[in-house]
């Protein structure tokens, strides 16, 4: 992380891409500085003061009026229950149990003043140094306040009501924000999320193993990256070297654009400003909305090929070898051997661009199918990704522009149709030719005549004479 100590002419960053904006970047810039400035000067007016509140007997002057409010209510039972203290007989020890507890409760809370001041005093040598107390977070000053405050004071106790906070609550103890404590948090916040994948053109088919190259794009989905943002968040409220990295850093304006429009990206609504927690939030969006490139051997079914075969006629026989294959391994419901025909479309030009196929339920009923069990069956779901206009806008439709959207069709594997639905599809990923449209692949693929559900009833009386011994 780059710090900065004296302000930058934003102007100095504006080449390239980059988008300027000067007042945010102020803002933010002169919020963080008075923020530290702030911080600097309550640390040390507090505990340049912090000896004149500790009496000779370690007592802090914060405790005294609430010690001296239960040391008066401590002789006023004694006077009240004089005879019972004389004579414990009179009550079976009951008042004398009382005003000992009472007493024991004194010296108790004065035990606890005294460690109070020891924490402020170990605190007072701790923060005295100046880079240690510009390096105290929000969350450092507010645990100062809480121990500086009255032991009567109740946020002088953690959440339990009892228990004070100590000085291993404070981010000076904690770890550095180093290398590996940085893995360590990209391994929680993106702990079960896969990102998106995008499959590129086939390359070059090996002739010996028959295995093609297909080239693919891995990148977090905006409902993944919002996922990693709240939970960078909630690793930011509960993690002290979190906290303290982020509290701590000044982004230079540069820097701040970069992560204000990583989170713009998930929250367009909001900016950074000057919250750290948002900083790291940005960050975590920014590390993972990179885009990976990579690729993967497919194993490609290819009917072999005739010699002398017209272009045509080799992509019929290819077409027609790969539906019929394909279909019967639907019906049979063969996932493997579906995926395996499927590889076939990566190397196809058509005007879709085939990705995957996957088996499970789908809607068969409509928008609210998915609502009655009786509308929802498996089926093939075949991926692809079309250039689709895609607005700028939803109230306005006619600005945008074209982009590839990734689209599915589902195939049912007990669709009388199915063939031509998946002869179809074929044709879409590989690109069609004349004789196929002209509709030489209906009449291979369409099945034989149905036979008659009512056939005409036989000539009994025709067959009886014709075989009956004259």
């Amino acid at each position: 992380m780059r710090h900065s100590s004296t302000v930058i002419n934003p102007a100095a960053y504006s080449g390239g891409t980059f988008r300027v904006q000067p007042p945010n970047y102020t803002a933010y810039y002169m919020r963080a500085m008075m923020h530290q400035q702030a911080k600097q000067q309550a640390l040390s007016q507090y505990y340049d003061k912090l000896q004149n509140n500790i009496n000779p007997a370690g007592v802090r002057s914060q405790d005294l009026d609430g010690w001296n409010q239960k040391a008066d209510a401590w002789q006023q039972f004694g006077i009240e229950h004089r005879d019972a203290l004389v004579n414990p007989r009179l009550d079976g020890g009951r008042a004398m149990n009382q005003f000992q507890a009472m007493h024991r409760d004194l010296l108790s809370d004065t035990q606890k003043s005294k460690q109070a001041a020891g924490k402020e005093l170990a605190l007072q040598k701790i923060y005295s140094n100046p880079n240690a107390a510009s390096r105290a977070t929000k969350q450092d000053l507010n645990l100062a306040h809480s121990i500086s405050s009255s032991i009567y004071d109740p946020q002088h106790y953690k959440a339990d009501g009892v228990t004070p906070y100590d000085l291993t609550d404070f981010s000076f103890n904690a770890p550095p924000y180093d290398i590996n404590k940085q893995r360590a948090v990209s391994s929680i916040i993106t702990r079960g999320l896969k990102p998106d994948r995008t499959y590129g053109r086939a390359g070059g088919v090996d002739p010996q193993t028959r295995l093609t190259v297909v080239p693919f794009q891995e990148k977090h989905s905006n409902q993944n990256l919002q996922t990693i943002s709240e939970r960078m968040g909630q690793v930011y409220d509960s993690d002290k070297s979190v906290q303290g990295h982020y509290d701590n850093e000044i982004l230079d304006p540069q820097r701040f654009d970069q992560l204000n429009q990583a989170y713009k990206s998930v929250y367009p609504n909001d900016d950074i400003g000057d919250d750290p927690r948002k900083h790291a939030q940005a960050e975590a969006i920014m590390d993972n909305s990179q885009v990976r490139n990579s690729s993967e051997l497919r194993s490609v079914s290819r009917p072999p090929v005739g010699r002398g075969l017209t272009k045509a006629q080799q992509d019929q026989q290819l077409m027609l070898g790969l539906t019929n294959q394909m279909s019967a391994a639907m019906k049979a419901g063969n996932l493997d051997e579906v995926k395996r025909l499927g590889g076939t479309w990566f190397s196809g030009n058509g005007k879709s661009q085939y990705q995957d196929i996957d088996y499970g339920p789908t809607n068969a009923g409509g928008p609210k199918g998915m609502d009655l069990p009786e509308n929802i069956k498996n089926g093939f779901i075949v991926k692809h990704i079309d250039k689709q206009w895609v607005p700028d806008d939803p109230a306005n439709p006619a600005v945008g522009s074209y982009k590839d959207v990734l689209n599915t069709t589902v195939l049912d594997p007990n669709d009388p149709q199915l063939q031509a639905k998946i002869a179809n599809l074929h044709q879409t990923f590989m690109g069609s030719t004349p004789s196929l449209e002209k509709g030489i692949i209906n009449q291979t693929l369409n099945p034989p005549a149905t036979p008659n559900a009512n056939p005409a009833p036989a000539d009994i009386d025709k067959k009886l004479k014709q075989y009956m011994p004259q």
